[in-house]
């Protein structure tokens, strides 16, 4: 089966060490062999990884890291360095040195560099991407090198936002990285929602090997997609695909044991191949993580959660919040939080 892991590549607030070790813990036991924590509000892999992590953001990678080890699950970090690839030059390699030698002491399995939501409308910029990728795969020591393209995807968006991409940005990038680097892609488009095998054929062919899947569901992390729970099952990824990519990795929602319900779908999609039925799947997933008591509720409300949206719900919230109220647990706590608008976007988190 496909490697399937965890990137937490949100915009948000981070979820909590408790519940991220609880997760990682419950989805080892469920076919997830990798989790690479990349949230991106911290600031120390992001507009300020130049910094030293503070002692105890140190030791809470350290013991987070340890655990993963127990678990069998390959801990990796996504480092952001913020437009590095503007001018690579001695002081900056000094950084990134630094940076590096502290994350292999924490315990870091893999080191993944990630260049998406950057300007990027630079004519050699796959070569200069390129070059830092493959100057950082020599100066590891311990763990594997990965990366994230600035044009992760097809679609034009990025170009809007981030500047027009260079002509065979990816084959450029590709031809110049070396051969172990894997390279993540989104599909076609930011959150796809279908990967199929031709796009999938077509990108490796660009790229010179096969792509890793930066799945963007169940994410809900702006100020759209967070007005939602997204909980029903992965659709659009056929087991078929699992030749050609290298692994399949899940950003997942802001409510990290929530996330486990569609996670547990697309381990069942891999696993069961063509006997997987995504709404049974989802039923199954449902008991597993919720409970008998909180998954009956969630069946029958999942479409007000998944379709409708916290912001639309109009005079079913206060039912909904009764009903929610008294039910214990992890699960549950998160439904009440997103009930009761604790989760809505907040722009000073991005």
């Amino acid at each position: 089966m496909a490697d399937l892991g965890i990137i937490e590549g949100y915009f948000g607030t981070p979820w909590q060490w408790e519940a991220r070790t609880e997760v990682m813990k419950f989805l080892s036991q469920n076919s997830f062999n990798f989790f690479i924590y990349a949230p991106k509000n911290d600031k120390y892999l992001r507009d300020k990884w130049r910094i030293p992590y503070p002692a105890e953001k140190i030791a809470e990678l350290y013991k987070f890291a340890s655990q993963c080890l127990v678990s069998n699950v390959s801990f990796g970090i996504g480092l952001s360095p913020l437009q590095l690839f503007e001018d690579f030059n001695s002081s900056e390699k000094s950084y990134l040195k630094s940076k590096i030698s502290a994350l292999e002491q924490v315990g870091v399995k893999e080191l993944s560099i990630l260049f998406d939501d950057m300007k990027g409308n630079i004519p050699d910029i796959a070569l200069r991407q390129a070059e830092i990728i493959n100057w950082v795969h020599e100066n590891v020591k311990n763990c594997s090198v990965s990366m994230c393209p600035t044009y992760y995807t097809d679609e034009r968006i990025l170009d809007r936002i981030f500047g027009q991409r260079p002509e065979r940005y990816l084959e450029d990038l590709g031809s110049n990285l070396h051969p172990d680097i894997s390279v993540f892609w989104t599909g076609e488009e930011v959150c796809a929602y279908e990967i199929s095998a031709g796009h999938l054929a077509d990108v490796n062919s660009r790229l010179g090997r096969k792509v890793r899947l930066w799945d963007n569901y169940p994410v809900n992390d702006d100020k759209k997609m967070s007005n939602f729970l997204h909980l029903r099952s992965f659709t659009g990824r056929s087991h078929q695909i699992e030749s050609l990519i290298s692994g399949h990795a899940i950003n997942p929602a802001l409510q990290p044991w929530l996330s486990c319900i569609p996670a547990l779908t697309l381990k069942d999609c891999y696993s069961q191949k063509e006997n997987y039925q995504y709404m049974k799947s989802f039923y199954s997933a449902c008991d597993t993580v919720l409970g008998s008591d909180l998954s009956n509720h969630v069946k029958k409300d999942y479409l007000l959660f998944n379709n409708v949206g916290y912001s639309n719900l109009g005079n079913k919230l206060l039912s909904l919040r009764s009903k929610y109220a008294s039910i214990i647990g992890k699960p549950a706590e998160e439904i009440q939080k997103w009930l009761s608008g604790g989760y809505v976007f907040d722009a000073n988190l991005t």
